[in-house]
């Protein structure tokens, strides 16, 4: 017996060129591809059908990343009432978006409209998108006819991604130590602390727009790595007052330190260690490892 997909077809009125179909028997890697081909020959409808099916089918962290380029598309082609049409039927997806994404998203609506007759200001916000190693990705996609501006638009520099740090700073590294405690509390969720691998630095911006080498600032561990380094340093007996003063759900002190089920927090161990000259370079201990890690 032969059954319609309402489903399917549900999707595809929202498509103009491509099918739903046709979509789904893409990998993750062919449709960015497609994303990528179309681009280049400046294909909108095209670019807007895999937009769309990006929204209507992923993640969080894939809605939250395709809406203003989405809003944009669908902006510069003027279909502002499937757009609403669209968001209407899937306001549970939107939903889960960051309110910093959508109020980017409006922001891309409305420049997409008036594309590419811009003022200095829409130029400009262009421009920092451009530049963001966390947008940079899609604006590439999405701005393949720039020189229709009326001025050139700056844009991320790419070879900074090659670079890897090797010196730290003891300011850099009793930043990432506050840093750690900082992102732990819950209004740093949706705009955490990062390090930029790029500058040495570190910065705050939504999660959503962190980008390539930019790294979220914590360094929780397994306790029996943590152990290691205590016991390796600082001998054995240190090793087992600190893991007595924190242990927690083990039968004995031994079972603690040699768990790797046991997850503990850098200010955890600091706290739990009554040796303060220790505990300071327990301390940077992980600051450092944390910032070699991102480094590799």
């Amino acid at each position: 017996m032969y059954f319609v997909n309402y489903t399917k077809m549900n999707k595809d009125k929202y498509l103009i060129k491509l099918s739903t179909a046709y979509l789904e028997s893409l990998s993750v890697e062919e449709l960015l591809a497609l994303r990528q081909q179309v681009s280049q020959q400046g294909d909108l409808d095209a670019l807007c059908d895999i937009a769309t099916f990006r929204f209507i089918n992923g993640s969080i962290t894939v809605v939250a990343d395709i809406l203003p380029e989405m809003c944009f598309l669908y902006g510069k082609s003027h279909r502002l009432q499937a757009l609403q049409g669209l968001l209407k039927e899937y306001n549970f997806t939107l939903a889960l978006a960051p309110q910093s994404c959508i109020e980017t998203a409006k922001t891309m609506l409305y420049i997409g409209l008036d594309y590419p007759n811009l003022d200095e200001d829409a130029l400009s916000y262009l421009e920092a998108l451009w530049c963001d190693s966390g947008s940079y990705e899609w604006m590439d996609i999405i701005m393949y006819d720039v020189d229709k501006l009326p001025r050139k638009l700056r844009r991320f520099e790419k070879s900074l991604l090659g670079l890897k740090q090797e010196e730290f700073s003891e300011q850099l590294i009793i930043a990432i130590w506050e840093c750690f405690e900082r992102n732990k509390k819950s209004e740093n969720e949706d705009e955490p602390f990062f390090f930029d691998r790029k500058t040495n630095k570190i910065g705050k911006k939504p999660w959503w727009r962190l980008g390539k080498n930019e790294f979220v600032i914590e360094n929780d561990k397994q306790y029996n790595e943590v152990n290691k380094y205590i016991s390796d340093t600082f001998g054995r007996e240190m090793a087992y007052k600190v893991a007595k003063n924190l242990m927690f759900s083990a039968a004995s002190v031994e079972e603690f330190q040699n768990s790797p089920y046991h997850t503990v927090s850098p200010q955890n161990v600091y706290d739990a260690c009554d040796d303060k000259g220790a505990a300071t370079k327990i301390a940077e201990w992980f600051c450092l490892e944390f910032l070699r890690r991102c480094n590799q």
